[in-house]
């Protein structure tokens, strides 16, 4: 994840194993809160790896989830990550990120 400007972050992941899939993805689901309030879901097409995320506050924690949808349903999301945004634009571009655990496909 990166944070591309103080009110943005880019989320970017890569698809599960060929062994690990159950059909043909069809597209990705992300779900994606501040971190201490209810989140909501993006659905993308199959071909989009990344998303991102604007009109975000500055100086502000994010939580991101992503999981792949197939023609069977929806499979196992990975585990929450968590971005910060800056506080000024005197920050640059950087990266700021946490995972809770070590499963999941996002980078």
């Amino acid at each position: 994840m990166e944070s591309e400007e103080t009110r943005s972050i880019k989320v970017s992941w890569l698809p599960p194993p060929p062994g690990t899939q159950n059909g043909f993805i069809t597209g990705y689901k992300i779900r994606h809160r501040k971190t201490t309030r209810r989140g909501e879901i993006e659905t993308l097409e199959p071909n989009n790896l990344w998303y991102l995320f604007t009109g975000l506050e500055k100086g502000s924690q994010y939580s991101f989830q992503v999981a792949a949808m197939t023609v069977n349903g929806t499979g196992p999301s990975s585990d929450w990550y968590t971005a910060e945004t800056p506080e000024n634009d005197l920050d640059g571009k950087c990266i700021f990120f946490t995972k809770k655990k070590h499963h999941g496909h996002l980078q």
